[in-house]
This record gives C-alpha cells, structure tokens and sequence, in this order.
C-alpha cells in the first residue's frame, strides 16, 4: 500500500541500526523535521539517557520516551522520527505507531541489522546503559525481544549489514517515494 509522502517517517530498529544518523540525512535530503526522541528526552531534561536511568530509572525513561514519541508523531508537517529502540517495549507506543501506520499518517521502517554489525557500531557508545553489563548477551537479548515487534510495526525493512550510509539513505528516500517494502 503506497502512502502519500506527506506521512512522517518513523525510522525503529535497535541500538546501533542507524535511526538518528540516516534520520538526519533523510531529514535534510527531504527537507523534513527531524524529531529523535532521546534527544527530546535528553532537551526535556536537561540530562543525558545515561544519567536519567542513573537517577530515576529505566521505568521513568520509558515514560518519557513515550511523551517524546506521541509529541513527534502530532506534529502535523510530516517529519522524520527516529524512535528510541526500546519504544517498541510499550503496549502503548506500538499502539500509537500502529494507528498512525493505519491511518496513513507515518510509514515506519525498520532499520534492520545483525546483532554482531549493532554490537560493533555501538561499541565506543557511553550513552547506553543497557550494554554496561554484557554487551553482547544484552544486544541479543534486546535483539530477540524486539524483533517481533519491530517486523510487525514496519511498512517496510531496509537490511543495513552491508549498506553504507548513503545506500541506506537511498533505499529509506525510495520507501518514501516509492512505497518499497524490503531493500
């Protein structure tokens, strides 16, 4: 189903897939807003993630990932959204990112990577509190927790193992204009 190109773009895939990176880059190529939602968090707070779960905790993160997402996806110029990978966590924003992809007011694509390529793009990352323990036994727990989730929320799955950035923005811009499902 080709949506119109007026919808926003919600880029959702884990830690490491791209989301703010080619975010921008799409954002900028289609002259959209770009709207991530952990630097929402991070302006509304005044805190970086890092020291949000340090003060308040992963639960109070999680609340305000949510405002940060539903505020995004009202703006009513279509825009660029990279969701924080654990948006997918919330009945509620799977709700939301759902009916928006319904009524045709986003397409969502799923930035999809294998947890050995995420492990290695993230690896220098000090924001992420999730990988302090084990990083790679979290990325792949996070990997299949979410998967399902992600594969049902998308309109469509750009494969990032092997792309460069530019290739990805590429195949993320054709989904907008072309309403591509797999790349």
């Amino acid at each position: 189903m080709n949506q119109p190109s007026s919808t926003h773009l919600v880029l959702i895939g884990l830690m490491g897939s791209g989301k703010t990176t080619i975010g921008r880059r799409v954002a900028a190529q289609t002259g959209r807003h770009f709207y991530d939602t952990d630097a929402m968090v991070e302006a509304d707070c005044g805190l970086k993630v890092r020291q949000i779960f340090a003060q308040w905790g992963e639960p109070e993160f999680r609340r305000l990932e949510h405002i940060a997402l539903i505020t995004a996806l009202a703006v009513k110029e279509p825009g660029v959204i990279a969701a924080a990978g654990g948006v997918v966590l919330s009945d509620q924003n799977r709700e939301a990112l759902q009916t928006a992809r319904d009524e045709g007011r986003a397409r969502i694509v799923w930035l999809k990577a294998q947890t050995a390529t995420l492990l290695s793009r993230v690896q220098n990352g000090v924001h992420r509190p999730l990988l302090d323990a084990n990083p790679a036994v979290a990325m792949q727990a996070m990997h299949d927790q979410r998967t399902q989730w992600y594969q049902d929320l998308a309109t469509a799955v750009v494969s990032t193992d092997e792309l460069s950035a530019s290739r990805v923005v590429a195949a993320v811009v054709s989904v907008i204009n072309e309403g591509s499902s797999h790349v």
